[in-house]
């Protein structure tokens, strides 16, 4: 599964306002075995460091959110421009399967 942000901005408001939410989501992706993809656009570690994006959310309080998220949820984080997106989803999603399909004896999907 690939979570898409349109930016810290977006995701500061999920760990904020919309945290029933948001963990509810990453909860039931966990319970179904899902691997998790959190894709940032237009975020970087620095600005989420240094509170560039538009929230109350203090650094601190953003920062470890997020690494809990990876810790918790097993997720990737991925950050990237809004013009790489449609293209990082398509070729995570590609390799996903492939690795899959690979390991299936038969080179089918159960």
């Amino acid at each position: 599964a690939i979570e898409r942000k349109l930016g810290l901005d977006e995701l500061a408001n999920c760990y904020c306002k919309d945290r029933p939410r948001f963990t509810r989501e990453f909860e039931r992706a966990k319970q179904a075995g899902a691997k998790l993809y959190l894709l940032v656009e237009n975020g970087t570690w620095e600005n989420a460091y240094a509170g560039k994006y538009r929230s109350r959310m203090a650094p601190s309080a953003l920062t470890a959110s997020l690494l809990a998220w990876l810790a918790r949820y097993d997720c990737q984080l991925l950050f990237c421009a809004p013009t790489t997106s449609g293209a990082l989803i398509r070729d995570i999603l590609y390799r996903e399967l492939k690795e899959r399909l690979e390991r299936m004896p038969d080179g089918r999907c159960e």
